[in-house]
């Protein structure tokens, strides 16, 4: 797959007022951020698809 740069296109007002932008992490920066993420266990989550691999079925991320 080809290099590319992500970039939001469609934000709302509600997420543009909250929007700091987009990043690559690795596991190692996630699992030590100190960021608020969504979904809050989010580490807990990249950390499940690197080691096992992806999920059998979807996996609830919110509420």
């Amino acid at each position: 797959m080809p290099s590319f740069e992500p970039r939001p296109k469609h934000l709302g007002a509600a997420e543009a007022g909250v929007f700091g932008g987009l990043s690559w992490w690795t596991l190692p920066e996630l699992e030590n951020s100190d960021e608020q993420f969504a979904p809050a266990d989010l580490p807990a989550l990249v950390r499940g698809l690197v080691e096992e691999g992806p999920p059998e079925r979807p996996v609830a991320v919110g509420v």
